[in-house]
Order: C-alpha cells, then sequence, then structure tokens
C-alpha cells in the first residue's frame, strides 16, 4: 500500500526556488550589460582630454583609476568595475601616463 504523507510537496518547494534564483540571476545579469553599455556609451561621447565623466564629441584613449594609478583600454572589464569616482579619461600617451606615475593594467595590456 502506497502511503504519502500529508503537507507540501518537497520537490515542488525546490523547483520554485530553483525558479526565483534564476530569475534573480537573469535579473541582475541584465542590469550588469546595461551598466557596461551605459559605460561604453559615456566613453563614446566624451569631450576633455582627461575628465572624470565623459561627455560628448570626442573619444579618449585611456581610461585612468585615480587610486590605483593603473591604465586601461577603454573597453577593459577593470573600467566596468573601478568605482565611477576613481575613473578619468584621457588622451596622454602611455609614456606621458608613466611619468605621472601611472601603470599598465595587466588585463587589458
Amino acid at each position: 500500500m502506497y502511503y504519502r504523507k500529508k503537507g507540501p510537496n518537497v520537490w515542488l518547494i525546490v523547483v520554485a526556488l530553483i525558479v526565483i534564483i534564476v530569475a534573480v540571476a537573469l535579473q541582475n545579469h541584465q542590469k550588469s550589460v546595461s551598466a557596461q553599455e551605459t559605460a561604453v556609451k559615456s566613453w563614446e561621447s566624451a569631450e576633455n582630454s582627461v575628465s572624470s565623466s565623459p561627455s560628448t564629441s570626442a573619444t579618449f584613449s585611456y581610461a585612468l583609476n585615480t587610486n590605483t594609478m593603473k591604465i586601461h583600454k577603454p573597453n577593459c572589464s577593470s573600467v566596468f568595475e573601478m568605482a565611477d569616482h576613481n575613473r578619468q579619461w584621457t588622451n596622454k600617451s602611455i609614456e606621458e601616463l608613466e611619468s605621472e606615475g601611472y601603470t599598465k593594467c595587466k588585463r587589458c595590456f
């Protein structure tokens, strides 16, 4: 004789939790992609040779992290991870930046 316990089905609870976890993960991924797209668009529409936030009409050669003193290529993943107040954009040459104490990022150079 088959005996079934009364109460909620454990498998339904497990499946519901998995669905919730996947939904949250997808939402966080979409936010991350959106933040990266915003950063790339703002870089592409930049104006000054050194700026803490890119504006319109010019493009920059490098992103600087003023905290770690690292030079990054604009599409480096580190650029998207650094705090906004530590990010500056520049058109200066590598030699000029190195003379100011900056070093190249090991991820993108």
